[in-house]
């Protein structure tokens, strides 16, 4: 059997990695912007890993319809450097499929809580993107895990800055969109569950509250945090609370579990094929 379709079965039965290092400007090019057809759009990032591939990481909601249910496919907004330097999302679209013949092309978070999913890239397989086209991405090594962020000290009043596709709402939808940069500081951080009332539903997790307004099509975005001069990529976002007025974002290390784990299955398949 080939890998890649060993990969792809692999994949309908899934149903949680790194090393932390810093992130420059230079990571912007790995944000997309994402969007369900006929449901609405988010933000999203890739991030490249030597075992995986390169996966698209956003929220479960953003892929989703109102019944839940993921939708058939998505188009993917590639990014690309204007001559004064900036990094904006491009007219051009590629469209990855979620879905299979008999499952699925991503990989959820196995809390139902935390609104994670992971899109794996595969060309030839569900994307339009041609395999002879790189593709910008985070390294794996930039997602860090619940020790690493102890370590660096992410804290309350942590200056953060989140940068997502909610401007993209009010442009056309055939000019380029650019990222919206939005800055404020860490309200809360709860390395434990913590239980709020998202959606008016009791949800318990992990989170990084805010102080700083989210608007629609920021779901998805990555959330970073500036700490002696060094960026790092630390949470995602999820949405809003307008009765409080804050943020809600998870911590990034619910995708190095995620990760971590999708990474120890496989290799334990891979060894078994080699034998």
């Amino acid at each position: 059997m080939k890998l890649s379709n060993f990969l792809l079965i692999f994949l309908i039965f899934i149903t949680s990695t790194s090393f932390g290092n810093s992130i420059d400007q230079s990571g912007r090019g790995a944000i997309y912007e994402v969007i369900a057809p006929g449901v609405g759009s988010g933000t999203g990032f890739i991030v490249n890993d030597s075992l995986l591939g390169s996966v698209l990481v956003t929220c479960k909601h953003v892929v989703q319809d109102t019944t839940g249910n993921y939708v058939d496919s998505i188009l993917v907004r590639r990014n690309k450097l204007l001559p004064s330097g900036q990094t904006v999302s491009d007219t051009t679209k590629f469209v990855v499929r979620l879905k299979a013949k008999n499952g699925f092309y991503l990989v959820k978070h196995p809390n139902p809580n935390v609104d994670l999913v992971m899109i794996l890239i595969l060309s030839g397989f569900n994307t339009t993107l041609p395999s002879s086209e790189s593709i910008v991405g985070f390294s794996s090594s930039s997602v860090l895990s619940k020790e690493t962020m102890s370590q660096i000290g992410i804290k309350e009043g942590t200056d953060v800055e989140l940068i997502g596709f909610s401007l993209s709402r009010s442009l056309s939808p055939n000019t380029i969109h650019y990222h919206f940069s939005r800055f404020g500081k860490i309200g809360l951080y709860t390395p434990q569950d913590l239980s709020l009332v998202i959606d008016k539903k009791l949800v318990t997790a992990n989170y990084i509250l805010l102080d700083m307004v989210i608007r629609p099509g920021d779901s998805g975005s990555p959330i970073f945090a500036r700490i002696a001069n060094r960026e790092y990529l630390i949470g995602f976002t999820k949405g809003f609370s307008p009765a409080t007025e804050y943020g809600i974002g998870y911590p990034v290390y619910y995708l190095y579990d995620l990760m971590k784990a999708v990474k120890e299955i496989f290799s334990a398949v891979l060894n078994q094929i080699k034998k």
